[in-house]
């Protein structure tokens, strides 16, 4: 903010746009993200829960019960093995198989799903999804135990250290978070570009009136009289500041000179009514 006009009787001091806090427009857009989902918070978690539901453990058990009897067990685990599906037992299994899905989304792009079945000597079929190299390498351990004369099989396929998925996880968190930066600071100008606060001194009224206004809270007007403001100083050297008796505080612009700054601050203090300071600057 910085002094726009002046005469004798009235000073307004305005900015056109005003900021705001980072703090208060990071604090609003946490909570706008979390209210609505199609926001970027709600994209990430979105964009997450698909490559974390499949992050598991792949465990197989199979039994040579008799030399043309295999019965096998399979479980599946996700969301980095805190949940747990029930076991599926199946026997008399014959083979296992790999399979691959291919859709087009909304999009028109390709995406492909994994699962891999087993078959028993009756014909039966157990279909069980994971990803493509979890599914290749149980195919690959199923169909190579059943071909030896092994008498049991504990496979055990855990995803959690998969690097290909770790990989995706990571590269998905960092490109949903590089969004979630650019829709962050969109906002942030567009607050920026939306507000407007002003101050108003007027000394017949010995009066001290903030209008502002926002785009999401409209316009606001805050009255005082000059008695409510406490001292004007300068901040960090340049930055000429108004305190309330409140803790209110009001920043002008920096100015770029310490004795300029002084200046306007005595000037402010003058027009109120408070006592002059020869070196008014303060350091926080």
């Amino acid at each position: 903010m910085k002094i726009i006009s002046q005469t004798s009787n009235e000073i307004k001091i305005g900015k056109i746009p005003s900021k705001g806090s980072f703090k208060n427009n990071l604090y609003f857009f946490l909570f706008v993200s979390f209210i609505f989902p199609v926001f970027p918070l709600g994209i990430l978690i979105g964009a997450m829960l698909p490559i974390i539901s499949q992050i598991g453990v792949t465990r197989v058990i199979c039994d040579r019960v008799e030399p043309q009897q295999v019965d096998c067990q399979i479980s599946q685990s996700k969301f980095f093995d805190l949940v747990r599906a029930e076991p599926v037992s199946m026997k008399f299994v014959r083979s296992a198989k790999y399979n691959v899905i291919e859709t087009v989304n909304t999009e028109k792009a390709n995406t492909y799903k994994y699962n891999f079945q087993l078959t028993n000597k009756f014909g039966g079929v157990k279909t069980f999804d994971s990803n493509q190299d979890t599914v290749n390498k149980t195919v690959q351990s199923v169909n190579s135990f059943l071909a030896s004369q092994q008498t049991s099989l504990k496979y055990i396929a855990d995803d959690r250290l998969n690097p290909n998925l770790i990989i995706a996880l990571v590269f998905n968190i960092s490109l949903c978070l590089f969004w979630l930066f650019i829709f962050f600071h969109i906002w942030r100008i567009i607050l920026w570009l939306s507000s407007y606060r002003e101050i108003v001194l007027n000394k017949s009224e010995r009066s001290f009136s903030c209008i502002e206004t926002t785009f999401i809270l409209g316009k606001k007007i805050d009255n005082y009289k000059f008695t409510d403001v406490a001292k004007v100083d300068v901040l960090y050297y340049d930055i000429p500041r108004i305190t309330m008796t409140s803790g209110m505080k009001y920043d002008l612009d920096a100015i770029g000179d310490r004795q300029a700054a002084i200046k306007v601050a005595n000037d402010l203090n003058r027009f109120i009514g408070l006592p002059e300071e020869e070196d008014p600057v303060v350091k926080e």
